[in-house]
């Protein structure tokens, strides 16, 4: 059995993004977040720019591992579309192994359509087909070997999740970016896993759900109380804050202009692992490199051009405050 340094688990898709000036962010009291994106109804409208791209936690977090010179394995579906064949190209372009990724006859690969304003904030319409059926993934999790398992959403399938926690017993280190649904799991459910769980990477609204409160002080003793061994929360443009045993660590971050925010914390939770696996047990490191990463997504157009590699780390090091 091969054993890579680290082996993805979650979606893949082929993402469109585009962009236009008619796109429109207004104030709307009926939308679940209070804005909406708007565009003329009824017309023909212009595009600036368009891109195609391969999208998915699984291969944004495989692509940051890769840039670091570690090998890179993605287990997840796909379907045997020229999405699919697009996605699986890709991969294979950046030296990712694919071996893992099943291709489902006769089914469509998951696609997002990505609406992009001029400020780097985004409205996404998502068409899952296969990637949210996870089961059949089982057999591939439990014969894969690797130093870390990287799990993105699992879509709230235990079984799969149950199977990339019982490979702790293997000897692999577990580190999980939980999506909503799989949070939504019953709270029993959901603990029982994260016992085996050796980085827990949220961003601060996915906290809230999991512990019930997006307060930093409450997050930081439930982290405690559930004996997570590390807990990292990110907070947008506030940064992020690392948790384990006693340690309390914070990362601060001088705004950088966003042109695209899709695939943040990806890069962030990644470009964590990414740090460990070059300096094992340096936190501070980790999270240097975790920041730097998604600073540098952020500024680029799709979740992959920004990713940084180990000489070019410096390059933000006057932009993050680590304390």
């Amino acid at each position: 059995m091969k054993t890579y340094d680290v082996v993805t688990i979650g979606t893949v898709s082929q993402d469109t993004y585009i962009t236009s000036p008619a796109f429109r962010v207004m104030a709307n009291s009926k939308s679940t977040r209070g804005k909406s994106q708007c565009f003329p109804f009824g017309t023909k409208i212009l595009l600036k720019d368009f891109y195609l791209e391969v999208g998915g936690g699984a291969t944004n977090a495989a692509a940051t591992f890769r840039r670091f010179g570690w090998t890179a394995s993605v287990i997840s579906r796909c379907g045997d579309d020229p999405s699919g064949q697009f996605v699986i190209e890709e991969l294979k372009r950046e030296k990712i192994d694919t071996t893992h990724i099943q291709v489902a006859q006769n089914k469509k690969t998951e696609y997002s359509l990505i609406f992009l304003n001029k400020n780097g904030e985004r409205t996404i319409f998502v068409y899952s087909g296969v990637a949210q059926n996870f089961g059949p993934l089982r057999n591939s999790v439990l014969e894969t070997s690797a130093k870390w398992f990287y799990a993105t959403s699992l879509g709230g399938n235990i079984s799969i999740a149950s199977s990339v926690m019982q490979s702790k017993q293997r000897g692999i280190n577990i580190a999980w970016n939980p999506g909503r649904a799989d949070l939504l799991l019953p709270q029993r459910v959901l603990y029982r896993l994260l016992k085996n769980v050796d980085v827990l990477l949220l961003n601060r609204e996915e906290a809230g759900v999991l512990f019930g409160s997006t307060n930093i002080s409450v997050i930081r003793e439930r982290c405690g109380r559930h004996q997570i061994p590390v807990c990292v929360i990110t907070d947008a443009e506030h940064g992020s804050w690392l948790f384990s045993g006693s340690l309390t660590m914070r990362s601060k971050i001088k705004k950088v202009r966003a042109q695209d925010t899709t695939g943040a914390g990806d890069a962030f939770g990644s470009g964590f692992i990414a740090g460990l696996l070059r300096q094992p047990g340096d936190f501070k490191y980790a999270m240097y490199v975790a920041s730097a990463n998604a600073m540098s997504v952020v500024q680029k157009v799709g979740a992959k051009h920004g990713l940084m590699s180990p000489k070019l780390l410096h390059t933000l090091k006057s932009r993050i405050q680590i304390i």
